[in-house]
């Protein structure tokens, strides 16, 4: 029974929580992309810089670098103007390199420290609940063998995909605070696209995340004007972006059988 509550308690607080970190801006005229020029007055990050240096949540206010979908992605390049080279980051190993003490710090100034409603949760047993499910995990190996997870968020979790949200939220708004944000800057999970002026800029942007987390970034820089981006292949134009379907090379186009059953023991 303990354990069926203490599942419904994280279920409700990590629900809520996700609302409110996949809230979106609404798009401002022409151009209004994440990181463009349109929403850096109106709209703040869903974190602002804290008092001892961590980012912290900002009651009502949203996100500008986290992509929900590919359909997205488009439709910012749509209303973006190709003036700039175009280049690409990505997180190595976010999930299992997210540090789960620190987010979940990020969590609870969220949900108890940013003059929002609290939780009827009390904070105390939020944090207990989400390092037993992050920090606490136990895996069976395939060869029988039990490991338990220590740090960083497992793979397939329930709570993987927030956790490393918010904390890619917090480095980002870090980073902003003190250097340049590119035109164009969005992200999915561990995927970057960015517009830049040269790419000397590309660089100074990784060594910044870098410097704002314990993370390791790789910098993709594009080939004869073209990126891909998720399933998206990006084609800078003279006066637009082309967009098309990005496949790649590993893809063999099977499937693995729904009905099939893989049996660990």
């Amino acid at each position: 029974m303990a354990h069926i509550t203490a599942l419904i308690f994280v279920q409700t607080a990590t629900e809520d929580l996700r609302r409110a970190a996949e809230d979106r801006p609404k798009r401002q005229g022409t151009g209004a992309s994440l990181g463009s020029d349109a929403q850096r007055t109106s709209d703040r990050p869903f974190f602002e810089e804290g008092s001892v240096g961590a980012a912290r949540p900002t009651v009502g206010k949203r996100t500008r670098y986290s992509l929900k979908s590919a359909a997205e992605f488009i439709d910012i390049l749509s209303t973006s103007d190709p003036d700039e080279d175009i280049a690409s980051l990505d997180v190595e190993s976010l999930f299992t390199h997210v540090p789960t003490q620190e987010t979940i710090e990020i969590i609870l100034d969220y949900f108890y420290r940013s003059g929002r409603i609290p939780l009827s949760i009390p904070e105390r047993l939020l944090k207990e609940i989400l390092e037993a499910y992050t920090m606490e995990a136990l895996f069976l190996s395939h060869r029988r063998e039990i490991f338990r997870q220590v740090d960083g968020v497992a793979m397939g979790s329930s709570l993987g995909v927030l956790f490393a949200n918010m904390y890619m939220v917090a480095v980002e708004t870090r980073t902003f605070n003190s250097h340049h944000r590119p035109r164009i800057y969005a992200r999915y999970i561990d995927d970057i696209f960015i517009s830049i002026r040269e790419s000397s800029e590309t660089m100074k942007l990784a060594d910044t995340l870098k410097a704002n987390s314990v993370l390791n970034f790789t910098i993709k820089e594009s080939k004869d004007k073209t990126l891909p981006l998720l399933d998206v292949f990006v084609e800078k134009k003279e006066d637009h972006y082309a967009t098309s379907v990005f496949t790649k090379d590993t893809n063999v186009v099977r499937c693995l059988n729904a009905r099939g059953v893989s049996r660990l023991l």
